[in-house]
């Protein structure tokens, strides 16, 4: 992961509202022609990261973000157009 880009999402997951802060940074990678698998790719490894070094309640932010980007949940919250398949 690019120092620059944990920095923001480690930022993010700080803030008052790190779901809002986390949606907005995706919508921002997605500006830059990131793909669905590869935003979720890095929602995992940043998952992974605040397991061993973060908080309960920011691996949840982080999980839940990871719904709306797989397409787990309702229409309105999807962040792509396709639901992923494992």
């Amino acid at each position: 992961m690019h120092p620059n880009l944990k920095k923001k999402l480690l930022q993010a997951l700080k803030s008052e509202e790190p779901v809002d802060n986390l949606i907005n940074l995706i919508k921002s990678l997605k500006t830059k022609c990131w793909s669905q698998q590869h935003v979720y790719d890095l929602f995992e490894e940043l998952l992974e990261y605040i397991i061993d070094h973060g908080t309960g309640e920011q691996a949840d932010a982080i999980r839940e973000v990871l719904d709306y980007i797989a397409g787990w949940c309702n229409s309105p919250m999807r962040l792509f157009d396709d639901i992923m398949e494992f």
